[in-house]
């Protein structure tokens, strides 16, 4: 990983909201400087930092934003094969629908149909805006893009 990620990953879950946020916003700008994809391995283990401290973050606003860093990296690179979700697949049952639809918006990201019964277990939830999220997430996961991703959801 780049010395200047490691930097700015050092001690950001003892960092302020507003530090976290600015060290986030920064981490941001690094992965999406490497659109032409020279830096794959360096995006993965960014990412891979990014997934593991999503369960430690209760403020929404940094959640948002790690999401959104994570997502944008999908959008931006197809070497994110090996990024394990696990920890944040561990927090759906105990999730809001927010978490919930950003969650499923992030797995139908990867085009792994190994995620479909996760996303299907969401197809009649209570919620409608989940049950919403879960039908085009299945239906985005069928139809893989030859070219990189360059559009955004907006989340919640």
């Amino acid at each position: 990983m780049n010395q200047t990620i490691q930097i700015l990953f050092e001690g950001i879950g003892q960092c302020s909201p507003e530090e976290k946020a600015n060290r986030l916003a920064a981490i941001g700008r690094y992965m999406r400087s490497g659109a032409d994809n020279t830096h794959n391995e360096e995006i993965a283990q960014t990412v891979q930092e990014l997934v593991n401290l999503l369960p430690l973050e209760d403020n929404l606003i940094i959640r948002k934003l790690l999401f959104r860093n994570i997502s944008a990296a999908y959008t931006q690179t197809s070497g994110l094969a090996d990024i394990q979700l696990t920890p944040i697949l561990e927090m759906l049952n105990e999730s809001g629908p927010v978490f919930i639809c950003n969650t499923l918006h992030l797995l139908s990201l990867t085009y792994n149909i190994k995620y479909s019964p996760v996303i299907s277990r969401y197809l009649y939830y209570a919620d409608d805006k989940v049950r919403e999220v879960a039908i085009n997430a299945l239906t985005f996961m069928q139809h893989k893009p030859s070219q990189k991703r360059s559009w955004d959801y907006s989340f919640n």
